[in-house]
């Protein structure tokens, strides 16, 4: 299911606040990402943005005796070690990650009327859905969501074919 929410409706305004919130938050975590030298990052999926769970090396090294893996010795993902050997020396790190806001689930689910977790059955796996997927444009936001659930559109939703989705989609989309 296609949903469309235009420009000058309170439910667009609040999808943007969301998106502002996102944008700073994923800015902040760029910049973080650069200063220790990763490439990418990790998140904890019950927040949209700003909770790292790792970061991200190309290489497979540590970045330093005070970082650890956190899928085993040939991994890519490392943190900051938390322990009191490197408590000192990995504080200024812990306060830059405790200074990212962290953008809740809740902020999104609750405008588009969605309270909890769906599940439904896909060519027989048990598939849990937790939230839709939104892009954002100057003019609309577009959300999607699977066939098989059970949703009602709150005001200021529209629902759109295929079809429109995919011409509303040749417009660029805002960046995070």
């Amino acid at each position: 299911m296609y949903f469309k929410v235009n420009k000058g409706t309170p439910l667009f305004d609040s999808l943007m606040a969301v998106y502002e919130k996102i944008k700073k938050s994923r800015t902040m975590v760029k910049e973080l990402e650069k200063e220790v030298g990763a490439d990418g990052s990790s998140s904890d999926n019950h927040y949209l943005a700003g909770r790292i769970n790792a970061f991200h090396f190309k290489n497979y090294k540590s970045p330093g005796e005070n970082w650890m893996s956190m899928q085993g010795k040939f991994s890519p993902w490392y943190m900051p070690r938390s322990s009191k050997k490197f408590a000192k020396e990995n504080k200024e790190l812990f306060d830059k990650l405790a200074a990212i806001p962290r953008v809740d689930t809740k902020l999104l689910m609750e405008p588009l009327g969605l309270t909890g977790l769906q599940a439904y059955s896909a060519n027989g796996s048990l598939v849990v859905f937790s939230r839709p997927r939104l892009e954002w444009y100057p003019e609309y936001v577009i959300l999607t969501f699977p066939d098989e659930i059970t949703y009602s559109p709150v005001d200021g939703m529209e629902e759109i074919l295929g079809s429109v989705y995919k011409e509303l989609k040749k417009v660029t989309p805002l960046e995070f």
